[in-house]
């Protein structure tokens, strides 16, 4: 988890979010960064994450499945919100 989110936050570096809306590749990677932090947090046993109430769980299992079943696409304000500000933490 940490790895892919430390890349999600690399990959965007400095962009603003249209600068990263603007370059796929980069929106792409990011994206796919992130979905696999919500993917590994889905599979921490329930008694860990008891453990660490202060990591907002639901919240990183919930943007992976927002990530992945938005056939429309992903909102590039909100994938550079989560890589930029949410990763980090």
């Amino acid at each position: 988890m940490l790895s892919y989110a430390g890349k999600a936050n690399e990959f965007v570096g400095s962009m603003s979010a249209e600068d990263l809306a603007a370059d796929e590749r980069t929106f792409l990677a990011t994206v796919r960064a992130i979905e696999l932090v919500g993917e590994a947090a889905r599979h921490v046993p329930e008694a860990f994450r008891v453990q660490f109430p202060d990591i907002p769980w639901r919240q990183i299992i919930a943007m992976r499945n927002i990530l992945v079943h938005n056939y429309e696409g992903s909102d590039p304000k909100i994938v550079h919100r989560t890589a930029t500000v949410n990763m980090p933490r």
